[in-house]
């Protein structure tokens, strides 16, 4: 695998995936997929009312083209390229670390796996495991950790100007391989507290 994370002394990995490229939603879907269409018609009918308007500016019109231009991003072309960011990204869970390898870089957390919240899709042929709390510069400040809501929606840069993306493991086919890995963190922090 490129871009294979160094592994410290004595860790051990745990668990290896990847997210799946063929599942397209997310329940923040139930949203954004209507909101998109309203968007990309409102945004065509504005924009041909503006060309076909001659005293508008044809600044007005460019602008009108710009949204339209996401709207086409919102309906379309973000599942696109959510798909394309998945086929390169792989999930390493090791015994002290979970580590995201993708087109951005190398992401990882250190910290007691414990701490996490797991979604297994109402099918159960998925799961969503998202580690950690809020970090970053915004962590705390209100509103701020809703823009969390736009991760795994091809939409991952809104996160970004926010709290930034969480370290998640999405849309993990390996339902029993990651729940056994994540188990046996929780019976090894039992083991330590005994």
């Amino acid at each position: 695998m490129t871009n294979e994370p160094r592994m410290l002394k004595g860790e051990v990995v745990r668990w290896r995936g990847q997210p799946d490229a063929q599942v397209h939603f997310t329940r923040a879907d139930g949203f954004f997929v209507p909101f998109s269409v309203v968007w990309l018609a409102v945004s065509i009918l504005w924009t041909v009312a503006v060309a076909s308007s001659s005293t508008a500016p044809r600044l007005m019109w460019l602008f009108g083209l710009l949204f339209v231009a996401f709207g086409v991003y919102g309906v379309i072309g973000r599942f696109f390229v959510k798909a394309a960011r998945k086929r390169r990204t792989r999930y390493l869970l090791t015994d002290r670390r979970a580590i995201i390898v993708g087109p951005s870089g190398v992401q990882q957390i250190d910290l007691p796996l414990s701490e996490r919240t797991a979604y297994i899709h109402p099918n159960r042929t998925h799961i969503d495991v998202v580690f950690g709390a809020e970090v970053g510069p915004t962590a705390g400040l209100p509103g701020m950790a809703s823009l969390r809501t736009y991760a795994n929606t091809g939409l991952d840069f809104f996160a970004a100007i926010g709290p930034g993306s969480p370290i998640a493991f999405y849309d993990v086919a390996d339902v029993e391989g990651l729940e056994d890995a994540l188990d046996s963190f929780a019976e090894g922090a039992a083991a330590d507290r005994e």
